[in-house]
């Protein structure tokens, strides 16, 4: 079986290595992006992780408020 051979011009082989090039460029820049995306979304996951354990711990010093206040008014009733 003969085998065909394909020839190239120097024009061809530079544009299809400007193209290639071109393309390596922006499956660069993709990963990039992919990677800022998932590294912002870890971020704000953790941040409102945080922010969930703060309103907990205002919610539960303001029972705790509530109930010490509740605990007073009644002592000062008992007390009357």
């Amino acid at each position: 079986m003969a085998r065909r051979q394909i020839l190239f011009t120097k024009g061809d082989v530079d544009r299809m290595r400007a193209e290639n090039r071109r393309k390596e460029v922006e499956r660069t820049e993709q990963l990039k992006m992919v990677a800022q995306d998932k590294l912002m979304r870890a971020n704000m996951a953790s941040e409102e992780k945080v922010e969930k354990k703060i309103l907990a711990r205002i919610l539960q010093q303001e029972a705790t408020e509530k109930e010490t206040d509740e605990k007073i008014a009644a002592s000062i009733r008992e007390k009357s």
